[in-house]
């Protein structure tokens, strides 16, 4: 069982709503879905394009991103992310641009990381009775390129008691990485492996650590000797062993 991690495998998310009228996403699409800013990228233009067959009132809103101690996302607002326009309609199959920046375009210690917004908004119509409407939110990340663009990460904290095992991934480098996949495999005394789950599919961000838990099923539990974890992402690799206490 995956304990406090926090799947940001995200991008993108659906917000329900009892509303007058029918309504079912997909909405509108974004390209890119990540936007990487830097010294020699100071903006970038996103192309939102409408694929529903209804004029769309759109919101822009940016918030600065950051994760906790415990792995957990992080959001506040900001006036740092420029963008414009921050609302508007869109008509069917019509493409809008929206050309996104920072204020502060001095690269930092750390990559500074941020989330922009972009949600429909619920049109007025005449009631017809209580139906569902399903309103699409997509959030994307933005990363702004640290002085030195260092990704390493590190598997610590490991401990397999009992058909238990807990440890913590950490980035300690300059810049996020995603984990493509991180796998917990179980061993037996003769390395056969007895269960594996995957944990993958989420960002850990410059500085940042994400504890993980994982309880093996009693069965195969009872053959295992020995923990191994595998970490696979974007920028970066590595993997721990552990013995059974």
């Amino acid at each position: 069982m995956l304990g406090q991690s926090h799947g940001m495998a995200f991008v993108a998310f659906l917000m329900a709503s009892v509303l007058a009228s029918t309504s079912w996403a997909n909405a509108f699409n974004v390209k890119p879905v990540r936007v990487f800013l830097g010294p020699g990228q100071l903006t970038q233009t996103l192309e939102i394009t409408n694929e529903s067959g209804r004029t769309l009132s759109l919101s822009l809103n940016a918030v600065s991103w950051s994760q906790d101690a415990a792995g957990g996302q992080l959001e506040a607002a900001t006036e740092e992310v420029v963008f414009f326009p921050k609302l508007f309609l869109l008509e069917p199959g019509a493409t809008r641009s929206v050309r996104v920046g920072l204020k502060s375009t001095t690269a930092e210690a750390l990559e500074r990381t941020y989330r922009l917004y972009i949600e429909e908004l619920p049109t007025q119509r005449e009631e017809q009775g209580t139906t569902l409407q399903v309103l699409l939110r997509v959030g994307i990340p933005i990363f702004f390129a640290p002085q030195q663009d260092r990704v390493t990460a590190s598997i610590d904290a490991v401990t397999l008691q009992g058909c238990a095992l807990s440890f913590v991934v950490s980035n300690t480098g300059s810049s996020h990485f995603r984990a493509q996949s991180l796998r917990a495999e179980f061993l037996g005394a003769d390395h056969t492996l007895h269960y594996t789950q995957d944990l993958g599919g989420r960002y850990f961000l410059a500085g940042a650590a994400g504890p993980f838990a994982v309880e093996v099923p009693a069965e195969p539990c009872a053959e295992v000797q020995r923990a191994r974890i595998a970490l696979v992402a974007d920028k970066v690799q590595t993997q721990y062993e552990t013995d059974r206490e």
